[in-house]
C-alpha cells in the first residue's frame, strides 16, 4: 500500500505542477521537480543485406521514424522516471521486413536511509526477432514477441561491507502460434556481497541463479526447462577521475530438467573499464561470457543452449562544442551446446552527430557486420548506412 500511495503521489505532483514554471532546457520542459523531454527522430537506412543471409543478400532502403517521451522527477528521497518510445521501419521493396517496436518502462529509486537504497523497475517491449541472430535461421518471416519484465533491488552499506540483492522476472509471449515453443518465464536472482578495502578499491563475491520455465517442449519433444547456478569473485577500482573498472570471474552450472539434455559447466566472465582520456574523449571496454537460451537447429537436433563470449570497445570524442564522433568494435563468439556448431561475429561502426541548434541534431553512421559459422549457409556480410535528424535535445 505504501508503494502504491507513493506512486500516486508522484503522479499527482507531476500533474499539479504549474505550467507557468516551465523552462526551456533545449527541448526539455521543467515543471518544479519534474522534467519532461519529448524527442522525435527521422532517418533513412540503406542496408545491402536486409535478411542477413549468406546466399540471398537483398538490399533495400528504409524510412525510420522514432518518437519518444521521457519524464523524470527528482525528489528529496526518491527519483522516478517514465519512458516511452517507438520505432517504425518502412522498407521500399522488402516490405516483409517492416517493423514496429514499442518500449515502455518506469523506475523508482528510494533512499530509505544513508545506508540503504531501494530500486524497482517495470518494463515492456514489443519487437520482432533480430535478423542477425542465428535463432531466426534466415527465415522468410520475423515473428513478433512481447516481453514483460519486473526488477527489484536494494543496496545496504552500513560500513565497509555491503549487501546488494537483485531479483527479476521476465515473461515472453509470441504473437504467432508457430513460436509457441519459445514462450517462457525466466526468474533471476543474485546477491552481491562486497568489502571496501579502500576508497578506490573494493572486492565482492556474487552468487546467483536463473530458472527458465518454458511453456512447451522443443520441436523434438524435449523439455527445455533449466536451472543455472553461478558464482563470481571480483573487484572494482578507481584511478582518480580517469579510470573506473570492474572485473568478475567465476563458474556457472546449467542443469536441464530433461535427462536427454546434457548438463554442463562453463567459465563466466564480466568486466568493464571506462577511461576518461581527456575531458573530450572517453574510451569504454567491456567483456562478457555467459550461457544463453538458443533455438538453433541442425537437422532434427536443437541446441541445448549457447555460451556467448563478447568483447566490445567504444570511443567517443567531442570534436567541437557541436560535433561528436564515435566508433565501436565488437567481437562475439557463440558456442552451441549439443550441436557441432560455433559462430564468430565481427562488427565495426563509426558515426558522427552535429548539433544544428539547441533543439535539432544531424547524425550519420556506417556499420559493417560479418558472421562466420561452422554450419552451412549460416554466415553473412552486411553493410548499412544511416542518416537522420533528431529533435528535442
Amino acid at each position: 500500500m505504501r508503494g502504491s500511495a507513493l506512486f500516486l503521489s508522484i503522479a499527482v505532483l507531476a500533474a499539479a505542477a504549474p505550467v507557468s514554471r516551465a523552462q526551456d532546457l533545449g527541448g526539455a520542459l521543467q515543471f518544479g521537480p519534474t522534467t519532461v523531454l519529448p524527442t522525435l527522430g527521422f532517418g533513412v537506412l540503406a542496408n545491402d543485406n536486409v535478411r542477413a543471409s549468406e546466399n540471398d543478400a537483398a538490399g533495400d532502403i528504409a524510412a525510420i521514424f522514432q518518437p519518444a517521451l521521457q519524464v523524470n522527477m527528482d525528489g528529496r528521497d526518491f527519483d522516478w522516471s517514465l519512458l516511452g518510445s517507438a520505432r517504425f521501419d518502412r522498407y521500399a521493396t522488402e516490405t516483409d521486413e517492416n517493423e514496429e517496436t514499442y518500449l515502455a518502462s518506469t523506475a523508482l529509486s528510494y533512499t530509505a536511509t544513508n545506508d540503504l537504497d531501494l530500486n524497482g523497475r517495470l518494463n515492456f517491449t514489443r519487437a520482432s526477432e533480430d535478423r542477425t541472430d542465428a535463432d531466426t535461421d534466415g527465415g522468410a518471416q520475423r515473428f513478433v514477441y512481447n516481453d514483460f519484465g519486473a526488477n527489484a533491488s536494494a543496496r545496504w552499506s552500513p560500513n565497509r561491507f555491503s549487501l546488494a540483492p537483485n531479483g527479476s522476472i521476465t515473461r515472453r509471449n509470441f504473437a504467432s502460434e508457430i513460436r509457441s515453443d519459445r514462450e517462457f518465464t525466466r526468474y533471476d536472482g543474485n546477491l552481491r556481497i562486497g568489502f571496501r578495502v579502500s576508497p578506490a578499491f573494493s572486492t565482492f563475491i556474487q552468487p546467483g541463479v536463473t530458472w527458465r520455465d518454458f511453456d512447451e517442449p522443443d520441436g523434438g519433444g524435449l523439455d527445455q526447462d533449466s536451472l543455472t547456478k553461478r558464482g563470481l569473485v571480483g573487484s572494482t577500482f578507481e584511478l582518480g577521475k580517469l579510470i573506473e573498472a570492474e572485473l568478475g570471474i567465476g563458474l556457472f552450472q546449467e542443469d536441464f530438467v530433461d535427462p536427454d539434455r546434457e548438463d554442463f559447466t562453463g567459465l563466466q566472465l564480466n568486466g568493464s573499464l571506462t577511461w576518461n582520456v581527456t575531458p573530450l574523449t572517453d574510451i569504454s571496454f567491456t567483456v562478457d561470457r555467459q550461457e544463453e537460451t538458443s533455438f538453433v537447429e541442425e537437422g532434427d537436433e536443437q541446441a541445448d543452449s549457447r555460451i556467448r563470449t563478447e568483447a566490445s570497445l567504444e570511443v567517443e570524442h567531442a570534436l567541437t562544442s557541436r560535433t561528436t564522433l564515435d566508433a565501436d568494435l565488437r567481437l562475439r563468439l557463440d558456442d552451441y551446446q549439443g550441436l557441432d556448431r560455433s559462430d564468430t561475429r565481427f562488427t565495426i561502426g563509426v558515426g558522427a552527430s552535429y548539433r544544428l541548434n539547441r533543439w535539432v541534431a544531424l547524425s550519420g553512421s556506417y556499420q559493417f557486420d560479418r558472421r562466420t559459422s561452422d554450419a552451412d549457409d549460416a554466415g553473412f556480410v552486411r553493410n548499412s548506412v544511416f542518416v537522420g535528424l533528431r529533435s528535442g535535445f
